[in-house]
């Protein structure tokens, strides 16, 4: 048989025949095209979840000392922190604490806008800064003065992070330093540990 014609009977059988239906037959842009919105779709979950925040519940046990011009006390007590994202690089934080010393008894109320950086999955710094409340009270009722019972007025700074050994659950650490008045100025400084568990 000629080569040629041979060839030549081949090229038009395979012309015939065509793409064979549902193979799903791309041209070379048409292929980069589906393997683009096929990454899209696989990072779309990912992003939806960065755009939804977390909430973020954490017990805290409470180490501090305070700083006045009268001397200085140790505390220690426990607390509740919630922590809500306004967005990826942003959230807020709402805590109150009872902490007492030998003399006094404190229960500070703190709202921050916290600044989280998301080094990995399972490490999360952050810093925050805001306004807190302290209702202070003297122990014993007998050496309660006006001034051992006011609420005083301030601003809080925090160096802290989370260490997450799941996807819902790890541990806070965090230190904390405040200062309040008017009046009695106090200067103090607290460090804190604590169970945290977080929602998407």
């Amino acid at each position: 048989m000629d080569i040629g014609f041979a060839l030549g009977w081949l090229c038009a059988s395979a012309a015939a025949v065509g793409p064979v239906e549902g193979e799903g037959v791309y041209t070379l842009p048409e292929a980069h095209e589906a393997v683009h919105e096929e990454a899209l779709h696989e990072e779309a979950p990912h992003e939806a979840e960065e755009e939804g925040g977390e909430a973020v519940v954490a017990g805290r046990a409470v180490g501090a000392m305070a700083f006045e011009a009268e001397g200085q006390e140790m505390l220690a007590g426990g607390g509740l922190a919630i922590e809500g994202s306004l967005g990826h690089h942003l959230a807020v934080e709402v805590a109150v604490s009872g902490t007492a010393g030998r003399e006094v008894v404190e229960v500070p109320f703190e709202m921050l806008l916290v600044r989280p950086f998301h080094v990995g999955r399972a490490f999360e710094p952050y810093i925050g800064i805001g306004p807190t409340l302290i209702l202070r009270s003297a122990r014993e009722e007998a050496a309660r003065t006006a001034d051992d019972t006011e609420a005083r007025l301030g601003g809080v700074a925090v160096l802290g992070a989370h260490v997450w050994a799941s996807e819902h659950w790890g541990l806070l650490l965090e230190a904390d330093g405040e200062i309040t008045g008017p009046g009695h100025a106090t200067v103090a400084s607290e460090v804190i540990t604590g169970v945290a568990a977080r929602w998407h």
